[in-house]
C-alpha cells in the first residue's frame, strides 16, 4: 500500500511541475483554460434604470475610484453602455460597490483579434481571362476551394441576390475586383465614423471570398457574387478590437437588416454583453458564423462558442483537417481554409485584398479558419436568397447537407464538410408544412458556478448497440463462471468489467470548454480502444486489442500473497474468510477477472461487428485475430479463479497439455471399453463349438492372476508382521530401566 501511495504522490508532483513549467502556448494547444486580456471595463446598466440615476452613479464612481466613464460609441446611449479604463483590481472593486445594484453586468472589455495564421500570404498577379469559360475570372481555375464545395451547382439555383452579409472585421477596401459588388454604408467602431475602409487587409480578403465580383473577366470569383456587403470595422490596423465594439457592431448589423453576419476573429474571454447582442440578432432572423480559431486546440475560441453561433473549422486543399485549425468542442461544420506548405501558394485561398505594407491592391492566398467561416457565410447568403430565412432552419440545412466524415473521433469536422450544391438542393426540396428533421443538434448550456467551464453535448450517433452488447456479454460471462460469488470483494469486478468491455462510452461525446478532452476520450473508451485513440485512427491497435493488457494485470495480481485463497462461496462473509483471502489480493484478482471477461466480450463483438485492425487489411484474418485473443482472455479469467498453486500450474504449458490429455482419456474411456467388449464377443462367436482354448486360456490367465495376487498378499502380510514384531521389541526395550534398581 505504501508503494502505491508513493507512486501516486510522485505522479501528482510530476504533473504539477510540468503544468508550472510548460509555456502557456503549449497549454493552449492542449485546450487548457486561457483567460482573456483586457485594458478596460464594461458598465452595462439595466434598462429600467433612469438617466438621472445612471449619471449620479457614474459621478459617484468617478469620485470614489478616480474614473473617467464614457459611452462606447454613438449607439451606446440607448443601451446604457459605458467604458472605464482599468484592470483586475478595479474590476473587483466595482463589482463590490453600489454600482453593481444598477448594472446588468460589470465585466472585462476583452480584446478579440485576427487569428494568427490567417496573415500568411504571397502576392500573385491577376492573369488574363480565357474566352469560353464560365466563370471567366482568370484566377478561378486556381480557386480549388470553390470547386471543392461544388459552388457551380449552387449557382444554378442562387447567387445571393438581395441578401445582406455583414463582415464585422477590419473593414473592407474597395479594391479593383469589387467593381461589380454591391455595398451598403457601414460603420467604423474604432474611430466612430461611417468610413469602414480596411487598413489591415484581413476583412477585405474575407469579403472577396463571400462576394467578389464574378464572371467579370478579372481576378477571382466569390461564392455569392450578387449579395450585398455591409462593412463594419471593429478591429484596428493591428488586428484587435474590444468586445464592446463587437457587440454593438452585431446589433448595428441586425438593425441594418443583415441576414448573415461573419465574425472571423478569436478571443479567450466570455462576454455577457456580446452574448446579449448575438441573442438580439438571432431573434431578428440573422445567422451568425464565426471562425473556430487557428491554435490547433481541442475547443474553439470565442465568439464561435457563443450560443446561436456556427463554429467553423478549416480544411486544406485535400479537404482534410488543416493542421492549425482548432477542433473538438464547438465545431459545427468544416469548410476550406487553406494550408500553405512552404513557398507553394497553391494551397491557399486566393482573393483580391489590401496590402497594408505596400498600401496597394493585391491578389494573395491566405489560410485560416477565418476563410473557412467566410465560405459558410457565402453559402448562407445563397440559402437565404433561395428562401431559407429562419436562422435555425438555415443552420440545420448546412449541417444536413454536408459531406460526411465517417471517422472523426476528435470532432475535426462537426456535422461534416461544406457542400454548397447539396445545401441549395436540400433547401429547394423542403416542405413548409413538414418540419425539418433534426440531425446533429447541439445542446449547449453554461455553468457559471465555481469552475467556469462550458459543457457541450454532441448528440451525433453513438454506437450504443455494440457497446451495450459488449457490456451485457461481459456480465453474462461473469455469471456463467460464478465470479460474482466473491463476498465483499466482488465489487472489484465492476471497474475491470466496465473498462474492459465498453468504458464510460457516453463521455466520449461530452466536451468541456477550456480543458483538454483527452481524459474524457480515454475514460469513455474500452481498454481495447486505447491504442487507436493514441494514434488518432478508427482502426483497432493489435497491441491493445489483444490479451496483452489482461495478461499484464494477471501477472501483477499474482504478486499478492492472498491469491492463495480459493474463491469463497456466495454466503461467505468477511469474518468467515481465511486470513489470506482478505485485503487487496482478492480485490486485485477480481479486477483482473473483470478486465479479462470484459475484453473477451469487447473483442468478440468487434470481431462480429467491425473487425478492423491496424496493419491487418484482410477481414477474415482480423476476425481470427480478435476471436483468438478473446478466447485467451476468457481462459485468463478462468485461471484467475483457481487457487494459487493450480493457477501457476495452469500457466505451465506442459502441465496444461498433460491435463488436456488426461481429460481426453477420461472422455474416450467409455468408448474404448465399449469397442473392446464388442471385439471379445465377436471373437467368441467366430470360435468353433468344441474349441475350449479360449476358456482354458482365460482360466489360466485368471489362475495366474489369482496366484500373483495371493503371493503379493502373503508378502504384504509377512511384511506387516515383521514390522509389528520390530515395533513390540522396541517398546519392550524402552520399558526396561536404564540403570539396575538397588536392593
Amino acid at each position: 500500500m505504501k508503494r502505491w501511495i508513493l507512486l501516486i504522490c510522485f505522479l501528482m508532483g510530476l504533473g504539477l511541475a510540468i503544468a508550472l513549467h510548460w509555456p502557456s502556448s503549449l497549454l493552449k494547444s492542449l485546450g487548457l483554460v486561457q483567460r482573456g486580456t483586457y485594458q478596460s471595463i464594461i458598465l452595462d446598466f439595466r434598462e429600467d434604470v433612469g438617466d438621472g440615476a445612471i449619471v449620479a452613479q457614474l459621478e459617484a464612481a468617478a469620485k470614489q475610484f478616480n474614473l473617467n466613464p464614457r459611452l462606447n460609441s454613438e449607439f451606446s446611449e440607448a443601451d446604457h453602455i459605458y467604458i472605464v479604463q482599468g484592470g483586475k483590481k478595479l474590476l473587483k472593486q466595482l463589482r463590490k460597490s453600489e454600482l453593481a445594484n444598477y448594472t446588468e453586468a460589470i465585466e472585462p472589455n476583452y480584446l478579440y483579434s485576427v487569428p494568427e495564421a490567417s496573415q500568411v500570404r504571397l502576392p500573385l498577379p491577376a492573369e488574363k481571362p480565357e474566352k469560353g469559360r464560365t466563370p471567366n475570372d482568370p484566377l478561378y481555375p486556381r480557386q480549388w476551394n470553390l470547386q471543392r464545395i461544388n459552388v457551380e451547382g449552387a449557382w444554378q439555383i442562387s447567387k445571393g441576390k438581395g441578401t445582406i452579409v455583414a463582415v464585422i472585421d477590419t473593414g473592407i477596401s474597395r479594391v479593383s475586383d469589387f467593381a461589380q459588388t454591391n455595398f451598403l454604408s457601414g460603420y467604423d467602431f474604432i474611430n466612430d465614423n461611417t468610413d469602414a475602409t480596411d487598413d489591415h487587409g484581413h476583412g477585405t480578403h474575407l469579403a472577396g471570398t463571400i462576394a467578389q465580383s464574378t464572371n467579370n473577366g478579372y481576378g477571382a470569383a466569390g461564392i455569392a457574387p450578387e449579395a450585398t456587403l455591409l462593412p463594419i470595422k471593429v478591429l484596428s490596423v493591428g488586428g484587435s478590437g474590444t468586445v464592446a465594439d463587437i457587440a454593438e457592431a452585431v446589433r448595428f448589423a441586425a438593425d441594418k437588416s443583415a441576414s448573415v453576419i461573419n465574425l472571423s476573429m478569436v478571443g479567450d474571454g466570455d462576454s455577457r454583453l456580446l452574448q446579449k447582442a448575438i441573442d438580439y440578432a438571432h431573434r431578428k432572423g440573422t445567422v451568425i458564423i464565426a471562425a473556430a480559431g487557428n491554435n490547433s486546440q481541442d475547443s474553439v475560441s470565442f465568439p464561435a462558442r457563443y450560443r446561436y453561433v456556427i463554429g467553423v473549422s478549416a480544411l486544406d486543399a485535400d479537404m482534410n483537417h488543416a493542421p492549425y485549425s482548432s477542433y473538438g468542442a464547438g465545431v459545427d461544420l468544416a469548410a476550406p481554409g487553406g494550408f500553405i506548405r512552404g513557398e507553394d501558394p497553391s494551397g491557399g485561398i486566393i482573393q483580391n485584398t489590401f496590402d497594408r505594407r505596400m498600401q496597394v491592391s493585391i491578389f494573395a492566398p491566405y489560410q485560416g479558419t477565418s476563410l473557412a467561416a467566410a465560405h459558410v457565410s457565402g453559402v448562407a447568403a445563397l440559402l437565404h436568397t433561395a428562401g431559407v430565412t429562419d436562422p435555425d432552419t438555415l443552420a440545420t440545412i448546412l449541417a444536413r447537407s454536408t459531406q460526411p466524415s465517417p471517422s472523426d473521433p476528435k470532432n475535426y469536422y462537426g456535422a461534416g464538410k461544406l457542400d454548397a450544391a447539396a445545401a441549395l438542393t436540400l433547401a429547394q426540396s423542403l416542405d413548409p408544412s413538414k418540419p425539418l428533421p433534426e440531425v446533429n443538434v447541439f445542446d449547449r448550456w453554461r455553468d457559471q458556478g465555481y469552475i467556469p467551464a462550458q459543457f457541450w453535448l454532441d448528440e451525433k450517433a453513438i454506437p450504443i448497440v455494440p457497446k451495450l452488447a459488449m457490456l451485457g456479454l461481459g456480465f453474462f460471462l461473469t455469471l456463467w463462471l460464478g465470479c460474482w460469488n466473491a463476498g465483499q470483494f466482488r465489487w472489484w469486478l465492476i471497474p475491470g468489467l466496465l473498462f474492459g468491455s465498453c468504458g464510460l462510452f457516453l463521455l466520449r461525446n461530452v466536451y468541456v470548454f477550456d480543458w483538454s478532452q483527452l481524459p474524457l476520450h480515454w475514460v469513455g473508451s474500452s481498454v481495447s480502444e486505447w491504442g487507436h485513440l493514441y494514434q488518432e485512427t478508427a482502426l483497432l491497435n493489435p497491441l491493445t486489442a489483444s490479451c496483452l493488457i489482461p495478461a499484464i494485470v494477471t501477472l501483477i495480481s499474482t504478486g499478492f500473497r492472498p491469491l492463495e485463497a480459493t474463491v469463497p462461496s456466495a454466503n461467505a462473509t468477511a469474518a468467515s474468510l481465511p486470513e489470506q483471502s482478505r485485503g487487496a489480493g482478492l480485490g486485485w484478482r477480481n479486477l483482473g477477472i473483470g478486465l479479462s471477461l470484459g475484453m473477451t466480450a469487447a473483442l468478440f463483438v468487434n470481431a462480429v461487428v467491425s473487425p478492423e485492425l491496424l496493419g491487418i487489411s484482410d477481414r477474415l484474418m482480423a476476425q481470427g485475430y480478435l476471436v483468438v485473443n478473446a478466447l485467451l482472455c476468457y481462459n485468463l479469467a478462468r485461471l484467475l479463479r483457481l487457487p494459487r498453486d493450480q493457477f501457476l500450474q495452469g500457466l505451465d504449458p506442459r502441465i496444461a497439455v498433460r491435463q488436456r490429455w488426461n481429460r481426453f482419456q477420461e472422455i474416450m474411456a467409455p468408448i474404448y471399453g465399449f469397442f473392446r467388449f464388442r471385439s471379445r464377443s465377436d471373437d467368441r462367436r467366430k470360435r468353433p463349438l468344441g474349441d475350449k482354448s479360449f476358456r482354458n486360456k482365460s482360466f489360466r490367465n485368471k489362475s495366474s492372476h489369482d496366484k500373483s495376487s495371493r503371493d503379493k498378499s502373503s508378502h504384504d502380510k509377512s511384511s506387516r508382521d515383521k514390522s509389528s514384531r520390530d515395533k513390540n521389541a522396541q517398546e519392550k526395550a524402552l520399558a526396561k530401566p536404564k540403570f539396575p534398581r538397588k536392593n
